[in-house]
């Protein structure tokens, strides 16, 4: 009776450790950044209008961005649910630039007719559009995605838009071909 006893005793205080454990949170493990839901950025939105040389466009789901000096580009469209992806074109052509850096040549879907330019002034400061953020100062316009490894950069008194990776930059300008370069 002695053993049975004692047997129950030492399975009831495994059972009551076991049972701490299993209350006891794990180690936080982070899903992959492909994984990752896309983030909004909660900044004021951003609003039609022009700085510098550079126009934009609010089309509802769409932003419109384009230059006053060259009619054929660079031209960027940046769709509002985008995980990181938007399309460029130049007087060579249009590519949707990924997320990955990379260019896949590809029509961009605006007409002529709809190439404005907002008279009202972007003023300086950071704006949100969906999961893209704008940062507006007096000699750029930085666009950022929080899934991508690069940044835009508009540079305002050019027709110059320069792709900025951690180890590398891309100038685009009117007259770029859009392919991913090699290494």
């Amino acid at each position: 009776m002695g053993n049975v006893l004692a047997f129950l005793i030492c399975f009831a205080g495994l059972a009551l450790h076991a049972n701490a454990f299993a209350q006891t949170p794990g180690p936080t493990v982070s899903p992959p950044p492909s994984a990752r839901p896309v983030r909004t950025v909660q900044l004021p939105p951003l609003a039609e209008g022009s700085i510098g040389g550079w126009c934009v466009q609010n089309q509802g789901e769409d932003l419109f961005i384009h230059t006053e000096y060259s009619p054929r580009g660079p031209r960027l469209r940046i769709w509002r649910g985008s995980n990181g992806w938007m399309q460029i074109e130049t007087q060579r052509g249009s590519a949707t630039l990924w997320s990955s850096g990379n260019f896949e040549p590809e029509p961009m879907d605006y007409s002529e007719g709809k190439i404005r330019c907002p008279s009202t002034a972007l003023q300086q400061g950071k704006y949100g559009f969906g999961s893209w953020q704008f940062d507006v100062t007096p000699t750029e316009v930085r666009i950022d995605h929080s899934r991508n490894p690069f940044t835009i950069i508009l540079e305002i008194r050019s027709a110059r838009v320069r792709v900025e990776f951690p180890n590398r930059a891309r100038v685009i300008e009117p007259s770029t071909s859009l392919t991913t370069p090699t290494p």
